[in-house]
Order: structure tokens, then sequence, then C-alpha cells
């Protein structure tokens, strides 16, 4: 994945070489650091998009070094893989705690880690997508009379044009016209699409 960054921080250099080779030829660009103290000395230049970490490492281990992360507000949204030899659910859930997105256990097999790095690389572009979505719902809708605005939540509650021309007493053509007119400024196109923008952004139109 050209431009995808990862930072690797493994103490058995080893280890962390090969993993570094393996996702270089996968097509990333890698930087790879021997310890916790190294990583935070490169991360804000790498800027990396995710971050691979053994935890039991000398000096600082690498639940010390997410938990530096995340209480400093450093690449918090930034995934974080653990690599660790420890196996015990305990272990597991103490690492979820201070936020680790994955926990792979050595030995592993690269692809398995490769797969946890694509799914968490799309569950980062996910979120990204419906933060931008939620920023343009609001902005669309903005875009409308506070007339649209209530005819739009009536659609969301599942109302038919009649029964809202009954009840904002207008004729039913009159709600047609309006449903064209919030179809257009809200760019949405294809049967039934009105309806469903209704029925998730529901929250917004209160």
């Amino acid at each position: 994945m050209d431009g995808i960054r990862i930072l690797i921080i493994e103490d058995e250099k080893e280890l962390a070489n090969s993993i570094a080779e393996f996702l270089t030829i996968k097509s990333f660009d890698v930087h790879t650091c021997y310890s916790a103290q190294d990583a935070l000395s490169v991360i804000d230049t790498f800027n990396p998009d995710l971050i691979i970490s053994d935890i039991t490492m000398p000096e600082m281990d690498g639940l010390e070094l997410l938990n530096k992360m995340r209480s400093a507000n450093i690449f918090e949204h930034v995934p974080f893989v653990f690599l660790t030899a420890k196996t015990s659910s305990n272990d597991m859930r103490n690492g979820m705690k201070h936020g680790a997105d994955d926990y792979i256990t050595k030995p592993f097999k690269f692809n398995d880690l490769l797969d946890s790095i694509y799914t968490r690389l799309k569950r980062v572009k996910q979120l990204k997508g419906k933060k931008s979505m939620d920023v343009d719902t609001s902005v669309n809708i903005s875009q409308l009379t506070k007339k649209e605005k209530t005819i739009l939540s009536l659609i969301a509650r599942g109302e038919s044009s009649k029964s809202i021309a009954e009840k904002l007493f207008i004729s039913t053509k009159t709600v047609e016209n309006h449903r064209y007119n919030i179809t257009n400024k809200l760019n949405l196109s294809g049967q039934g699409s009105l309806l469903k923008f209704a029925m998730h952004h529901k929250d917004l139109l209160h």
C-alpha cells in the first residue's frame, strides 16, 4: 500500500528487520526502532499511519509507550498493534485497556500480521469517511428551509406525502415539490434515496 507509513518498535533486531523487510515488499513505507525511546524521538517526523510494537522492552515497555501517546493525545487515532509472547487473557485485556487495537502473540505468521494491518487501516478509513460524511450532511441539511426540515423529519418517521400534507395543512402536490427540492439540495439520487437519508440522519433533524 503505497504511502502508508508503519512504525515498527521491537527490541529483537532480527525480528524487527524481518517484519520491516516483509512490509516493505508489500509496498509499505516502514521505519524501524529498537526501543520505545527511539520511537518517541522519530514519531513526529515519521508521522506513522499505524504502529506495531513489542510489549516487553527494557527501560520503557510497550504499554507505557502506548499510555504516554494516548494520554498526551499524540497520534491518539493511529492504530496500535502489540506483538508479545504474553498469551494470558489478563495480558490481552491490559493491552486493550491501554488503547491497543490488536494483540498478536509470538510466534506469528507474517500474513496474520498483514491481515491485522489491513483490518485496522480499513477501520480507520471507514471512521474518517463517516466523519467526513457527517460534516457534509450537516452542511447540506443547513441549506434546507424550516419547512423542508420539518418535511424531512416527517419522512424519517415514515409518513407518506398524503399524511404530511394533512399534518401541515398543505396540498400533496406541494409536499411532492418540497421532496423534489430537498432531494436536489442534498444531492441525492435513486429510488428511495430521500427516505434512506432521512432515516439514517433523523437525529440531525430535531
